[in-house]
């Protein structure tokens, strides 16, 4: 799936927060949007409380907050077997787009694995094509174990159809993994549409070596040059992201002014 849509190539990413980064704040749906509203963010991703939020309310609160959805991370599950009622819900809040967030490790053992995994990402993204929705896939630190001369995000890229299945680099994932997330910009940007921008601490980077959350500018994510990769990629969203935020109102806040700061530091250049 290419990124020629409303962002074309050196036009600016929108910024957006993945809503699992602030699960801990307790409040409705709608007032949590009304609080992100009120930060520098353009829009916001679904996780969690998507399957089972009223869409009627939810896309009145994005309405008043002035936000956009960069997109909804959904289970294979759903995907495969919900996919009338995802379409609708997903269209009914403003978005085309399903992002799965997660898969086990063993789909990168061999080659094997992640073409039969590739088949299965191919045929989910076809069946949500045909509801008008883009399927792309999410990675973690996993991807990026080698096989043979590649690694399984090279292999995975090859192996799916690029009009059905689109990408969702986690550049923290990436860096934990030892990836320098700006050449992977580079190399599969008409794939990416959308970027995590997670930072992370990873003093051993290496795939299943773990990683720590922390805030951005703080880790070993150079968010600036992802910033300007993404650019030249033609990436529509950055998209905030801490899985593991000491405080979640202050994960919104800090993270809001972070990530529209090295945009705008990086847009001055």
């Amino acid at each position: 799936m290419t990124t020629d849509g409303p962002n074309d190539a050196g036009s600016w990413p929108r910024t957006a927060i993945q809503l699992y980064s602030i699960r801990e704040i307790e409040a409705p749906l709608p007032d949590v949007l009304a609080r992100v509203g009120a930060t520098a963010f353009d829009g916001v991703e679904f996780a969690h409380r998507f399957p089972d939020a009223d869409v009627d309310r939810t896309a009145a609160a994005l309405h008043d907050a002035g936000l956009d959805v960069a997109g909804a991370h959904v289970g294979f599950e759903q995907a495969e077997t919900n996919a009338d009622t995802l379409s609708e819900r997903s269209h009914s809040v403003g978005t085309d787009r399903a992002v799965l967030p997660h898969v086990e490790a063993h789909h990168f053992d061999d080659e094997a694995s992640v073409r039969s995994l590739a088949d299965r990402l191919n045929d989910v993204g076809r069946h949500l094509a045909d509801r008008d929705l883009e399927f792309h896939y999410h990675n973690q630190d996993h991807e990026f174990a080698r096989i043979e001369d590649r690694t399984g995000f090279d292999l995975l890229v090859a192996a799916t159809d690029p009009e059905l299945v689109g990408f969702e680099l986690d550049v923290g994932g990436a860096v934990a993994a030892g990836e320098d997330p700006v050449a992977l910009l580079e190399r599969y940007g008409d794939r990416i549409s959308l970027v995590h921008v997670k930072d992370v601490s990873a003093p051993d980077p290496a795939p299943g070596a773990g990683q720590d959350c922390v805030p951005i500018g703080t880790g070993d994510v150079d968010v600036p040059a992802v910033v300007r990769a993404a650019r030249e990629a033609g990436v529509e969203w950055l998209i905030f992201e801490n899985d593991e935020p000491e405080d979640a109102t202050q994960a919104l806040e800090r993270g809001a002014e972070a990530l529209s700061e090295a945009v705008a530091a990086t847009r001055d250049q």
